[in-house]
Parts: C-alpha cells; sequence; structure tokens
C-alpha cells in the first residue's frame, strides 16, 4: 500500500479512540494490505466511526442514512455478515426497512432463498403502506423481488396489493429487471401481470418502454401501452419504427411514421423521430420541416444530432440547433454536438459550433446567477461541454466553466443557491479534475480543493476515481470536521471502487 493510504488509516483508527489488541492487530493488517483490498478496509473504518457514541446522541438522523449506505456498499460486495451485523443499527424505522430489503437481497443472491422470504413475509407484514399509498410501489419490496426473481413470490405480492396499486407496481418492478438485464424475467412478469393491472395512465412509465424498445422487445413494450398516456403511445409506435427501420423493415417503419405525422398537431416527439428517419434517407427538406422546436426526449434527441453528424451534415446539425430550437434546449443540444465533431476535420465549422455552444452556455450561467433553479436541470449538458472542450486539447477552458458556474451559484441570494451548489458543484468540477490528475496536475487539484468543502467533494471522488485512494483518504481526514462527515466522505470514497476492490496507484 502507498505510504499516504497508510498513514490515513492509522488517522482514522486514532479517531476511533480506544482499542483492543485484536482490533489494533485488525488495524495494522488493514494498513499492510494490499491496495486491491482496500474497500474492505474502508467498510471496517466507516463501522467503526459510525459506532461512536457521539455519532448515535448528535446525528440520529443523518447516522442512519450513512448506516444504510454502508449496508448497500457492503452488499454490492455481497458480505452478508456485514450487512446482518449493520442492519440492526439503523436507527431510523424507514430507513431500518430498506435495510432488511438490502440484507434480503444479499442473502438472495448468495443463494439463501429461504432468508430472503422470511424477511419478504416481515416486509410484506409490518407496514400498511399499501392502504395509505395505494398508487405507490414498495420500492423495499420490489428490492427483494429482483434478487429473488422467483414468479411464485412476486404472483403473490401483486395478490396482496390493492388493484389501484397495481400499474405503478408492475412498472416499478419491471424497471427494476430490465436495469439489472434480467429481460426474460421482465417479459414474464408483463406477460403475467399485464392483464391483472387495470389499462391507466401510469406517470414515469415511459423510461421503462423506451429501454424495452431499445432491447428490441417491440411486443412487451406494446402490452404496456394500455398505461401510458396517448400522447406516449404515440412515442412508443414512433419508437418501435425507427428500431424495425433499422432491421430493414423500412415500408413498414415508413406506413407507421407517416400515419403519426399525418395528424393536425403531431406530438414533438414523433416528429423527432420523423425527422431521423429523413436523415437517414438524405431527404433534408423533410428534416427542417419535421425538426420541433423542442426535445422532449433526450436519448432520441441524442440519436437525432448522431444520426446528422455520422451523414456528414454538422452544418444543418448547426443550422437547426441555433435557428430553430428553443432558447432553454440550446446549450445542451450545442454541448451534446460540440462532443460529437471534435475530431472533425472543417476547423472553420468546428470553432463555429464551439463557440455557440460556449455563448449559450454563458448565458445560461448568467440567467443561472439569478435563478439558481436554471442550472439545476443542467448538469449534463455543463459535463458534456466540459468535455468537449477537454477532448480538444483544451483543459484551461473546462475548467474556466467549472469556476464560472461555482461563481454563479455562489453570487446568487438566498437559500436555494446553497442547495443547488451542493448537487451541481462537486459533478461539475469532477471530469475536470480527473482530467486534471491524468494531466499530471494532482497538486493542483489538491490545491483546489484546499479552500472550497464542495471542491474538496469532487477532489476525493476524481482522486478515487483516478487511482490515487490514499491521497483521497488523506483529504478527508484533512477536511472532516467530525467522525460522522468523515464516514461520508468515505463512504464516497469507497462507492467509487470495485466491490472486488482494485490496484490503484
Amino acid at each position: 500500500m502507498r505510504p499516504l493510504a497508510a498513514i490515513a488509516l492509522v488517522a482514522i483508527a486514532v479517531m476511533l479512540g480506544p482499542r483492543d489488541s485484536q482490533t489494533l492487530a485488525a488495524d495494522n493488517a488493514c494498513a499492510d494490505a494490499a491496495e486491491a483490498a482496500l474497500r474492505p478496509c474502508l467498510l471496517d473504518r466507516i463501522e467503526g466511526l459510525l459506532g461512536h457514541p457521539e455519532i448515535r446522541v448528535r446525528d440520529p438522523a443523518d447516522a442512519s442514512a450513512a448506516w444504510y449506505r454502508l449496508a448497500v456498499l457492503a452488499s454490492e460486495a455481497g458480505d452478508v455478515a456485514r450487512v446482518s451485523r449493520i442492519v440492526p443499527r439503523i436507527g431510523d424505522p424507514r430507513k431500518r426497512r430498506s435495510g432488511l430489503a438490502v440484507l434480503a437481497a444479499t442473502q438472495a443472491r448468495a443463494g439463501d432463498a429461504h432468508a430472503a422470504v422470511s424477511i419478504l413475509n416481515r416486509l410484506l407484514g409490518d407496514s400498511d403502506a399499501h392502504a395509505r399509498l395505494p398508487a405507490m410501489p414498495d420500492g423495499d419490496i420490489i428490492t427483494v423481488l429482483v434478487a429473488l426473481r422467483d414468479p411464485s413470490q412476486t404472483r403473490r405480492y401483486f395478490q396482496i396489493l390493492p388493484v389501484a396499486a397495481r400499474p405503478e407496481a408492475l412498472v416499478a418492478l419491471t424497471e427494476a429487471l430490465v436495469r439489472g438485464g434480467a429481460l426474460d424475467e421482465a417479459e414474464r412478469l408483463v406477460a403475467d401481470q399485464g392483464d391483472a393491472a387495470p389499462a391507466r395512465r401510469v406517470q414515469g412509465a415511459w423510461p421503462l418502454v423506451a429501454m424495452l424498445i431499445d432491447a428490441g422487445r417491440h411486443d412487451t413494450a406494446r402490452r404496456l401501452a394500455g398505461l401510458l398516456p396517448q400522447a406516449d403511445r404515440d412515442r412508443l409506435e414512433a419508437h418501435i419504427a425507427l428500431r424495425i427501420d433499422m432491421d430493414g423493415r423500412t415500408d413498414e417503419a415508413r406506413r407507421i411514421l407517416g400515419r403519426l405525422l399525418a395528424v393536425p398537431r403531431p406530438d414533438d416527439h414523433v416528429r423527432l423521430a420523423g425527422a431521423i428517419f429523413a436523415v437517414r434517407r438524405g431527404d433534408w427538406n423533410n428534416v427542417r420541416d419535421r425538426f420541433p422546436a423542442t426535445i422532449g426526449d433526450e436519448a432520441l434527441g441524442e440519436l437525432f444530432w448522431m444520426e446528422l453528424v455520422d451523414r456528414g451534415r454538422p452544418d444543418l446539425a448547426l443550422d437547426l440547433a441555433t435557428g430553430v430550437l428553443r432558447i432553454e434546449d440550446r446549450p445542451a443540444a450545442l454541448a451534446r454536438l460540440a462532443r460529437l465533431i471534435v475530431s472533425h476535420p472543417d476547423h472553420r465549422l468546428r470553432a463555429r459550433l464551439f463557440d455557440a455552444a460556449d455563448q449559450a452556455m454563458d448565458e445560461r450561467i448568467k440567467r443561472g446567477a439569478m435563478q439558481a433553479g436554471i442550472l439545476r436541470h443542467q448538469p449534463a449538458a455543463i459535463e458534456d461541454l466540459e468535455r468537449a472542450h477537454m477532448e480538444a486539447g483544451d483543459l484551461d477552458k473546462a475548467r474556466d466553466i467549472a469556476r464560472r458556474v461555482e461563481d454563479a451559484l455562489k453570487d446568487g441570494a438566498g437559500h436555494m443557491p446553497r442547495i443547488v451548489s451542493a448537487e451541481i458543484v462537486p459533478r461539475v468540477w469532477q471530469p475536470v479534475m480527473e482530467a486534471m490528475i491524468e494531466n499530471g496536475e494532482r497538486d493542483e487539484v489538491l490545491a483546489l480543493a484546499s479552500d472550497a468543502p464542495l471542491r474538496a467533494e469532487a477532489a476525493r471522488r476524481a482522486l478515487a476515481r483516478q487511482g490515487l485512494t490514499g491521497d483521497a483518504i488523506e483529504l478527508a481526514v484533512r477536511n472532516a470536521p467530525d467522525r460522522l462527515a468523515l464516514a461520508t466522505y468515505l463512504l464516497d470514497i469507497a462507492g467509487t471502487l470495485p466491490a472486488s476492490g482494485k490496484e490503484t496507484r
């Protein structure tokens, strides 16, 4: 292990107070371990910090949240024993219930279905949440069911649910399965429970439908159409049309899109799908006619820009983004385009696009200084523009963007800027700091972290992600005002390391 990591671990051990001989031996073994074993050592330290009496008395709510995060990290490593030890220490009843779900999921993945079902029975029986919130699926129970993947337990859950709660539960559980890569189980669930869920609108169902279409599971996506508002049903068909067009079923795709676009005021999402279809045909007049003033679906928008650039028309992309797209959507679109044409041979076009992207983001940052919420929904666009400049070799420009976002929020008045700063500032600084570390500017990163807590948060994550785990731990120890803060910082660092550990520089 690097000396710095060992020193930092010893410093944490000192904060834990008097140690018995057995624990001190474990401390020494941890400090001497290979870097690849650092994550379990960090979890040991965090567990010791959170178990300190001072934390239990002064910060019960925050301590519960930290204990829960620790349980999740231990679960990712498959450490059933650690999760079993942690869950009873979560003080908040709601968080403890979620911790029990994490424990059951860990047991299920470890092959102990009997123990997992025993906890599932407790979760089903210890609350009247369904009666009180009939439209809200129970996330804790869904966590267990996804890990179990037992159709009999899933059917039992739906039988217990009030009828009014079934549509949302079906969408939430299916989406969790799809995100976990269990597409076959997701299809079986929809086939099994689709008719049991009443055909009424479910807010938030669209991402699941889009994922199923992207995975080629069109029939399953269509079975969920009854849960969608009419606009989303049209989007579903438009997405399917684009997908089957890629499979060579062009005439069928043309018929679907023609029908959807024939109505007096087609949905913007449908118009964008029609524009993508026209791009693939080289029908530039129809591209201009169909392109909407707003892009409501980020993934579909990204596909549109990629198709235009891939077919040699970044000039048309720039014209549409600056001349047709509404002002609110321009920063994200232009930042994405800047990344797509970083290596484009037309230097003039590239310069025009970067200038337009910088100008749109400058305006957004200035408005954000007056109304912080404007920047709250822009972190992905800011990151895209930063990365575009870094990929073009201009690290200074990316650093300037991060600094101006931070300054805009710092200059804002009231409570909102502080909330948004905590969300945005670490996120926009982290990729810049990672690039600085790759560029040999580790000391500069540490200097940036020395006088700004939010920048220090970004620095800890960037250092850990770049393999400088010892530096990240040392920075956490130096910055932490108390044990709970240190535990929280270490949770962030541990979360950047794979569950199995990794070699670090």
